[in-house]
């Protein structure tokens, strides 16, 4: 069962209502970005638009925020999965190097053992 909550949200001067399950912290949020991004956009243009069009060029600029953020994420999840591809490749190669290390390493300590016997006059047969 959601918990639903009714917010009022007074963008750019006109009130919306609406209903969700995010807190009111959250909502305030949203509220304040979009009315600082109006107020952004008037202040670099010093031109008042109608609601309908302000609401528009914002939509327009969110939209085109959406897409460079998701073209980033999408770059970002390629660069990920090579670098996991890649630590998953050097594991391997580590497991495999250090296998290698660990038959080395007895076989170097199997020669010092005999190289012990025939110091000490024994024979390796």
């Amino acid at each position: 069962m959601s918990d639903r909550k009714k917010y009022i949200l007074t963008i750019n001067g006109t009130k919306y209502p609406i209903t969700t399950e995010e807190p009111e912290e959250y909502v305030r949020k949203i509220e304040f970005y979009l009315n600082s991004r109006i107020q952004s956009a008037k202040d670099k243009t010093g031109m008042i638009y109608s609601d309908s069009i302000t609401l528009a060029l914002l939509s327009i600029e969110l939209a085109d925020n959406l897409f460079k953020t998701q073209h980033q994420f999408s770059q970002l999840k390629e660069e990920t999965d090579k670098l996991i591809d890649r630590y998953d490749a050097l594991s391997s190669m580590h497991d495999s190097s250090r296998t290698e290390i660990e038959s080395l390493e007895k076989e170097i300590q199997d020669l010092k053992e005999k190289i012990l016997i025939l110091k000490l006059g024994g024979s390796l047969e």
